[in-house]
């Protein structure tokens, strides 16, 4: 079952407002309370996608480690990975209004990080 504390806990480290988290996922905002009320449970196509935002595992979302990380790891995050959203400002850039400038200054970020691992 997803530890909706967590969930809470995560965005807000974050500093994103459950309209902002819930956008960048592709849900409404009030599916995405649900979700941190504990009223609904995410399918697991959803939680995967909710660890890949925060760069934690599923089991840690799901209440079956306090380890947010896997071990040996030092993220989850992706080759390649471009985040789904982007609040800058306070205005939410998704990657369908996100000006292609920014889509390549991510990946260059990216790359740039791999590359120095």
């Amino acid at each position: 079952m997803l530890q909706a504390d967590r969930l809470v806990a995560l965005r807000k480290e974050k500093g994103l407002l459950q309209k902002e988290l819930a956008k960048i996922l592709g849900l409404e905002r009030t599916t995405y309370a649900k979700y941190e009320k504990g009223g609904i449970q995410p399918p697991n196509d959803m939680i995967i996608k909710i660890a890949a935002y925060f760069s934690v595992t599923t089991d840690y979302l799901l209440g079956q480690t306090t380890n947010p990380m896997p071990p040996g790891k030092e993220s989850v995050v992706q080759d390649n990975f471009i985040p789904d959203g982007i609040v800058y400002k306070g205005k939410l850039y998704t990657v369908d209004n996100m000006p292609p400038e920014v889509k390549a200054f991510i990946d260059m970020i990216g790359k740039t990080y791999i590359e120095d691992r």
